[in-house]
Order: structure tokens, then sequence, then C-alpha cells
């Protein structure tokens, strides 16, 4: 373990992690939560040009822009559920039944990757605390209820 620091920078905590990575990832995830809506999807038109464009033109535009919002609502979502899954401390204790299957399963040498992902998953899911089921189902059904409202 690397020395104590005084500006905390290499201090690390009883799981190996530094604090200042810690912290980084917690203010990341709150950035994510505050983004100014409870679920980060807002639209932003107060920047927004008009230019003179055929019919055409415009549809096409449009489809890219939706195209463009929901490759980023969906990277928003994914971000704000691996955040809830850190913070929880689910994936460190992935990390340790990953660990426990290798044991079991006689060391690295003797463990497949396929054997691994398989119990992982099985095991995996069922770890997943129910707040944070909740809380993706509730995201998820508001933006599929926007998507609705919009097209």
């Amino acid at each position: 373990m690397a020395p104590i620091k005084k500006n905390n920078t290499t201090r690390r905590t009883s799981k190996g992690k530094s604090q200042s990575a810690i912290k980084s990832r917690r203010n990341k995830c709150n950035k994510l939560r505050n983004n100014g809506s409870s679920n980060g999807f807002e639209d932003d038109t107060t920047n927004a040009t008009t230019i003179p464009v055929s019919e055409n033109h415009l549809a096409i535009i449009a489809q890219e822009a939706q195209k463009e919002a929901n490759a980023l609502k969906k990277e928003v979502t994914t971000q704000l559920l691996e955040c809830q899954l850190v913070e929880c401390g689910w994936y460190d204790e992935i990390k340790d039944i990953a660990k426990e299957i290798i044991a079991t399963q006689g060391g690295i040498t003797k463990s497949t990757v396929d054997q691994l992902v398989a119990d992982l998953l099985l095991r995996g899911k069922a770890t997943v605390p129910s707040s944070v089921k909740k809380s993706f189902k509730e995201t998820i059904k508001g933006v599929i209820k926007r998507n609705v409202d919009v097209g």
C-alpha cells in the first residue's frame, strides 16, 4: 500500500480504491442526476437557430436529431444505472463472486471465460438490489412515455 500523502490523493480504502477515484465517480453520478430534471433528459432549445430548408430536408434533419437524442438518452440511462450499481456496492460484490467462482473451479488456469460469465450472469442478476431495479424501471418508463408523447 502506498504511503498517505497530505493531499490525500493516494489514500486507499479497505477495497483498495483510491478515495479520489471514488469521489470522482460520485461527482460524475451527481452531475448526471442533477442535470436539471429528475432523470437527466430535458430538451435544450435555447440556442436554436433558424435555417431556411425544404420540407424534405427538414424531415431528414428531424430524423437524425431524433436518432442522436435517443442515443444520448440511452448513454445517460446506462451511466445512471452504472452509478447506482457502483454506489450500492454491487460491482465490488460481483468481483468477490468472480474470485470465489475461480477459486472453486481450481484456479485461474482451470477456469474458462464462458463458464465464469455464465455463473456471474446468474448470480449477478439475482444480487441487484430491488431499489436499483425499481429506479431503473421508472427511468425506462419515463423515456418510453416521452417517446410515445413525441412520436
